[in-house]
C-alpha cells in the first residue's frame, strides 16, 4: 500500500500540492533551498550541542538496556523526555518556540 505524502512532502517531491500540477524544475529548487537552509540551522553551535545532549543520553539509556525502538530523545519543558517519534514532529505544546513557528492563532493583518 502506498503511503500517503503530507502536503509539504509532496511539494518538494512533485514541486506542487496540487497532484498532477507540480513541475520536477520546480520540486529540485525548492528542494535546493530547503536543504541550504537546513543545514544552515543545524550547523549552528547551539543546534550540535543540543544533539550532543541528546545522543549523550539516549546511549546511556541503551547502555542500560532500556528499549528505544520507535522513541526519540526530546528536549521539552520539563527537560529531556522520550517520546514517540511521531509525537516529537510538530509538536506545538512542548516548548516556546514551538507554538511560536507556528501561525496558530495569529490574526492577519488587514
Amino acid at each position: 500500500m502506498a503511503e500517503k505524502l503530507g502536503r509539504t512532502a509532496r511539494y518538494y517531491k512533485y514541486g506542487s500540492t496540487v497532484p498532477g500540477k507540480g513541475s520536477p524544475a520546480n520540486a529540485a529548487r525548492a528542494r535546493k533551498v530547503k536543504d541550504k537552509k537546513s543545514t544552515e540551522v543545524n550547523s549552528r553551535p547551539e543546534q550540535m550541542a543540543k544533539r550532543r545532549e541528546l545522543d549523550k543520553k539516549r546511549r546511556a539509556m541503551l547502555k542500560r538496556g532500556v528499549d528505544l525502538k520507535g522513541k526519540d530523545l526530546a528536549h521539552t519543558k520539563s527537560g529531556i523526555r522520550v517520546k514517540d517519534s511521531s509525537t516529537n514532529r510538530g509538536s506545538t505544546s512542548d516548548m516556546p518556540g514551538d507554538k511560536r513557528a507556528r501561525a496558530k492563532g495569529r490574526k492577519k493583518k488587514s
